[in-house]
């Protein structure tokens, strides 16, 4: 069940956030460990310039849940019929082990 595309497609899309969140990572820790607004030093105007590098790739992630959504909804609907026991995405969704459930 985990090789169909959409599915696929759900993991690739969650490796490139976590690939955009790993590299933006030590350009926050460095502007979190220098940034001084009183400053006007080089390094300080640096910072601030990297800021913008820094806010894109870093809140790609979170600007798409939606569209991750459609997706998860879509494949509940199309693992629906992988099963006769599930006719529908809602028992798709519960036949699936959750980490919240005990």
């Amino acid at each position: 069940m985990i090789f169909q595309p959409a599915i696929i497609a759900l993991l690739l899309a969650s490796l490139v956030c976590v690939g955009l969140l790993l590299a933006a990572a030590p350009l926050a820790i460095d502007l979190v460990r220098h940034w001084d607004i009183r400053s006007g030093s080089e390094r300080q105007i640096l910072l601030e310039r990297r800021t913008y590098l820094l806010s894109n790739p870093a809140l790609l992630p979170l600007r798409h849940p939606a569209r991750r959504a459609t997706v998860v909804v879509f494949n509940a609907d199309r693992m629906s019929s992988c099963s006769s026991a599930r006719v529908c995405a809602v028992g798709a969704l519960r036949s699936m082990p959750s980490a919240s459930r005990h």
